[in-house]
C-alpha cells in the first residue's frame, strides 16, 4: 500500500533533523516512531515511517543494520571520508 508521498517526505525530514541533532542515535522503526517523530507527527503510522526510512536508506542518508533476530536498526550513515589509517585506496587503471 502506498501512502501520501508528502507525508513520507515530511517524516523523512523529521528523521534527518533528528539524526543531525543526535548523530549517534539508532533505533527500530517502532522506536523511531515513538521517540524521534512523535512530538511533531504523533499520528504517523508505522507504514509511513517505514517508507521514510526506506527512502533515506536508499539515498544513503541512513544505514540499516539487521540484528540476528531480524530486527532492523536505523542510524545516521557514516559520511564518506578518507581511508582508515594503514589502508590504501584501490589501485587505479
Amino acid at each position: 500500500m502506498t501512502t501520501d508521498t508528502g507525508q513520507v517526505r515530511e517524516i523523512a525530514k523529521i528523521i534527518e533533523r533528528y539524526v543531525t541533532e543526535h548523530p549517534r542515535a539508532a533505533d527500530t522503526v517502532e522506536g523511531i516512531r515513538s521517540w524521534w517523530i512523535a512530538r511533531e507527527e504523533p499520528d504517523a503510522s508505522l507504514e509511513v515511517v517505514q517508507q521514510a526510512l526506506d527512502r533515506l536508506t536508499q539515498s544513503g542518508r541512513l544505514s540499516r543494520t539487521t540484528l540476528p533476530d531480524g530486527t532492523a536498526i536505523y542510524a545516521r550513515a557514516a559520511p564518506p571520508g578518507p581511508a582508515a589509517p594503514g589502508t590504501r585506496p584501490p589501485a587505479g587503471p
